[in-house]
């Protein structure tokens, strides 16, 4: 079916419809959440949240150009939501911002596999991944961050010092042993 006739199907409440655009979007879906999730369980029921809020709303993405990024975007959005982030007060932050430099380490992420990407990933403490996966990953600005999680710029900013020194100690660990 082409887009602009399942959308109007999906409009007109059609469950075929609805399955089939979760059938064509969730593979890609469950991978962007994977990434901020603690496992593939939990990001599975993220998608299944986020898919039934975004057929609830659907009008309001039918009339985007660019429908798959902008429910990767919402799913982005929902999965911090599902993971109910508050910022954590006790995190020391001396010293961890720098300038931003190349980022070494998404390089070195882009040559392993996606499991054991995910599993470096998700040893990083949950608010500096989320941070890490959003800056970094999927390209939102300090700004754009700062207003999702409640937090200010500088915070993010340190807390994507926090993840980014993190996941270069697990990829050197990685790197020597093959175990992360």
């Amino acid at each position: 079916m082409e887009q602009e006739q399942l959308s109007e199907q999906i409009i007109k409440g059609d469950r075929e419809a609805q399955f089939e655009l979760f059938n064509k979007l969730s593979g890609k879906l469950l991978g962007v959440i994977v990434r901020y999730a603690e496992n593939k369980n939990e990001a599975e029921e993220i998608l299944s949240k986020g898919f039934v809020r975004m057929l609830n709303n659907f009008h309001e993405f039918n009339s985007f150009i660019d429908f798959e990024e902008k429910v990767k975007r919402f799913m982005i959005f929902v999965t911090i939501a599902c993971l109910n982030i508050k910022e954590n007060k006790n995190v020391d932050f001396y010293g961890t911002l720098e300038t931003k430099k190349e980022n070494v380490c998404l390089k070195y992420l882009q040559n392993v596999s996606i499991s054991d990407c995910i599993n470096i990933l998700n040893r990083i403490d949950l608010i500096p991944r989320v941070v890490f996966n959003m800056y970094a990953i999927d390209g939102y600005s300090h700004k754009e961050i700062a207003e999702a999680l409640n937090i200010s710029n500088l915070t993010s900013e340190q807390y994507y010092q926090i993840a980014e020194k993190k996941l270069e100690i697990l990829i050197n660990d990685y790197a020597r042993s093959g175990k992360y």
